[in-house]
């Protein structure tokens, strides 16, 4: 969690701190250090994609977006200049901007009470300059075990302090479309069902907004993910599947209970699959005392560079290649991903191979 939840509160706490149309969006900057040339003005889409809605030219660091967009309510605005971007959370609302481009955290923004309630919320998020020094000390700490543990300690608490102020800010703002875009920019660190929780709060206060419709679209997007990663916890029976293997016969997987089986998936394209062929085996040789089958499942699309792989690497037990269908049953969404399967035939490990030799140990120790 640790990785996901410092590059959410990166991404919030970048929120800029921030004679016109009537009932339309303006916006005035005078920025120092800005860069003269054309600019964009980015609203997200039903895509989750950003889609410029409007341009200008910035001159001296002033420039003017004032092309009658109007807004049903206030959402999330990117105002691009070459790389850089600058955030504003607003609507139909007379947006004056003003400080330096050097220090795009600084850049101060006033007329939108939106913006303001970002602002406060990305500049109270708890802990955030301690978690930067903690992680800067770690990349220095690489022998000291005892420390690293102890700022591991430190790093997790923190962590615990933020999440729970993210809870706390949604939960505070279910009517204003601030709350779906703090969820959207911390989606990772929720689970299915509690985005689904959210979603049905969000729908009842404000049933309009366009965030909380690509919430929806999200969350159906993601439900097979969700639904397979529920088939594959921990202590379930491992999804079946049928496979085809060497001469035309088929195999399925149920038939090979009663052996531990290490179900691997991988791709000959995939360089940290191929490291980790390795490892699968070295598991293979030390524990096919105790009974164990490997089931490879390549994501290869060229059969030719898959079976030159599986020689090369010496991979063992059954190889096949996957149409899609098993990686999905599986929930898979990155590789290399290994499902240790015991006896029974149920699930006791969707971790790392890494964690494998511990569990086998255990496995092999019994008999």
């Amino acid at each position: 969690m640790s990785a996901r939840l410092y590059s959410a509160v990166a991404m919030l706490a970048t929120v800029a701190l921030a004679s016109c149309q009537r009932n339309s969006l303006c916006i005035e900057g005078d920025i120092q250090n800005l860069p003269d040339g054309p600019m964009t003005l980015s609203v997200l889409d039903s895509t989750l994609h950003w889609t410029p809605v409007d341009t200008t030219e910035a001159v001296g660091g002033k420039f003017t977006f004032n092309a009658g967009l109007e807004f049903d309510q206030p959402e999330c605005l990117i105002l691009s200049i070459g790389s850089q971007n600058m955030v504003v959370f607003a609507g139909n609302d007379n947006i004056k901007m003003s400080g330096n481009a050097l220090r795009p955290e600084d850049i101060n923004v006033s007329g939108s009470k939106a913006n303001k309630k970002l602002v406060a919320f990305a500049q109270n998020i708890p802990g955030k300059e301690r978690l930067a020094q903690i992680k800067a000390q770690m990349a220095t700490l690489a022998a000291d075990v005892d420390r690293r543990e102890e700022l591991a300690e430190e790093e997790q608490a923190i962590e615990a302090a933020q999440l729970d102020y993210i809870r706390k800010s949604i939960a505070d703002n279910v009517a204003s479309p601030i709350g779906p875009y703090i969820l959207f920019n911390t989606l990772s660190l929720f689970t299915y069902d509690e985005v689904e929780a959210y979603y049905t709060i969000f729908k009842a206060n404000q049933p309009t907004h366009k965030y909380v419709d690509y919430l929806r679209a999200e969350l159906d997007r993601t439900r097979p993910l969700n639904e397979a990663r529920k088939r594959i916890q921990v202590g379930r029976f491992a999804p079946d599947f049928v496979i085809r293997v060497e001469g035309g016969d088929t195999l399925r997987l149920s038939s090979l209970r009663g052996d531990i089986v290490l179900l691997d998936f991988w791709a000959s394209w995939n360089e940290m699959s191929r490291k980790n062929n390795e490892t699968i085996l070295a598991v293979f040789n030390k524990f096919q005392q105790v009974g164990i089958s490997v089931v490879g499942v390549s994501i290869d699309s060229h059969p030719e560079d898959w079976k030159a792989a599986v020689q090369a690497d010496n991979l063992p037990g059954h190889q096949i290649i996957d149409d899609g269908s098993i990686a999905e049953l599986y929930g898979v969404t990155s590789l290399p991903a290994s499902f240790l399967i015991d006896k029974s035939g149920r699930i006791v490990s969707s971790d790392i191979v890494a964690k494998i030799f511990e569990n086998l140990g255990r496995d092999s120790s019994k008999k």
